[in-house]
């Protein structure tokens, strides 16, 4: 993984020769990276520190749900709730990959292939495929949604 320390960009060691796929900053001096077989790190100084995903799927991104969690996605439906260094693995009923992950109001939304969308909040998931739609691979937008009245 790669960071801007000082105006210049250095190799932040990560512990694995795996492959990564999504980096996301915690906090202003600490990331969390996911890759294939079921990699996830959280690096912090020059240190990575290697967390147990209890999955050998390859992990596809990452997103800051609040200070304390983070959820994780990946192949075969994989999502993941990491609270502090605790794993939990979130049973979506899905077995298609999921690439993509953001976080909003407390709901994190989640995409992947044929178009698959799923929104988990707390325990519940709720997912959709709109027809004729092709593989997402990301998905994203504002962390607050306007107000309402």
């Amino acid at each position: 993984a790669g960071r801007f320390t000082e105006g210049r960009l250095v190799r932040w060691p990560t512990a694995t020769t795996e492959d990564l796929h999504a980096i996301v900053w915690g906090s202003a001096d600490a990331a969390w990276v996911v890759g294939d077989r079921g990699v996830l790190r959280r690096l912090d100084g020059s240190q990575a520190h290697v967390v147990p995903s209890g999955t050998e799927a390859a992990l596809r991104d990452v997103v800051v749900v609040s200070p304390t969690e983070l959820v994780v996605v990946g192949d075969a439906g994989t999502y993941l709730r990491v609270i502090g260094q605790r794993v939990t693995p979130v049973a979506t009923g899905i077995d298609q990959t999921l690439f993509g992950a953001h976080a909003r109001d407390g709901a994190v939304y989640a995409v992947g292939q044929g178009g698959l969308i799923v929104r988990v909040t707390g325990d519940r998931v709720v997912t959709e495929r709109p027809p004729g739609s092709s593989t997402l691979r990301a998905v994203g937008g504002c962390p607050r949604g306007p107000r309402r009245r």
